[in-house]
């Protein structure tokens, strides 16, 4: 794709152009279709529109979230979406968990996360750092971990990072990344996340010299790729990617995916897209770079129109 060479904003006729030639989008939920504001959810202005016009002219498109405090229900009774238009985290993590036949995960979350009562109501034998830290009095009769999940828990300290990398040192377990976002906006601030989990545990591994599998099972890893791809229906080739985090969003697929960022997370760039392309993508990996560039998904939706017609 061009952005892995150029960097600068495309005219809008190139612009159309290459929204043209995509079959099928994948778009992102926090930051893109909503914001935190003191806590709370809002939908962005015009998103339930924009979703009821791709949907109107047959545009394949899935809600694609990393998010593992919802199903798939919860954000299609949100959006006014059909349940096979959206895929999230917990979705992805219980898919995986399945094919690989665990029995035993240690899971660093929040305690009331969804995905800890949906991985326990599976069967799933599920640990905290409270049962597997090395100085749990329980530990010595806890049951082999087969995997080691970094998920988002907000109050999380170094004994999550070191019950982690013990857990994947001393019973060989795999080490699967729920998140590699290590900061998110909320109001005008930015706030931890879980990538830094993941890469607390990671140093510790190297630092120990300690060979391990490891699987990336949400954005940016390919397994939720291809399954959420999978939500756009048969015959899509051509993929957009919309999101709004570099780490993640902008990872995601391959070289021939189209990468459509939306600014959220640098609302000082909107309506400067030239100097957000000098200044901040020009300082991106390559494979990070953004085909096109949108202050809103707003905007995105009012460009399709143009595209396929009002």
């Amino acid at each position: 794709m061009r952005g892995y060479t150029i960097v600068y904003e495309i005219p809008e006729s190139e612009r159309l152009a290459l929204l043209k030639g995509v079959d099928g989008y994948l778009i992102d939920k926090d930051g893109v279709l909503t914001e935190l504001v003191d806590e709370r959810t809002e939908i962005f202005g015009g998103v339930k529109e924009g979703l009821q016009y791709l949907q109107d002219k047959n545009v394949p498109f899935a809600i694609a979230s990393n998010n593992t405090s919802k199903m798939a229900s919860d954000y299609a009774q949100q959006f006014d979406v059909p349940e096979s238009k959206v895929y999230t985290g917990a979705e992805a993590t219980l898919n995986y968990l399945s094919e690989k036949g665990y029995k035993t995960v240690f899971a660093i979350y929040e305690k009331d996360d969804m995905i800890m009562e949906k991985m326990r109501d599976a069967g799933y034998n599920v640990l905290t750092t409270e049962d597997i830290h090395p100085d749990s009095d329980q530990r010595a009769t806890l049951p082999k971990v087969d995997a080691v999940l970094t998920g988002y828990k907000r109050e999380w300290s170094s004994r999550d990072i070191e019950a982690g990398a013990n857990a994947v040192i001393d019973y060989g377990a795999d080490l699967l990344v729920c998140g590699e976002d290590t900061a998110y906006r909320v109001n005008d601030a930015y706030t931890a996340s879980s990538g830094l989990i993941a890469n607390g545990i990671r140093d510790m591994l190297k630092a120990t010299s300690t060979e391990y599998n490891e699987e990336v099972i949400l954005k940016p890893g390919n397994y939720f790729f291809e399954h959420a791809k999978a939500k756009l229906g048969d015959g899509v080739e051509k993929v957009a990617m919309v999101g709004d985090t570099p780490s993640t969003d902008m990872l995601v697929g391959d070289k021939d995916t189209t990468k459509i960022f939306v600014l959220t997370n640098f609302p000082d760039y909107k309506g400067r897209h030239e100097d957000f392309y000098k200044e901040i993508v020009s300082e991106w990996a390559p494979e990070q770079r953004p085909d096109i560039v949108y202050d809103e998904v707003s905007d995105l939706f009012k460009d399709l129109e143009k595209v396929h017609g009002a």
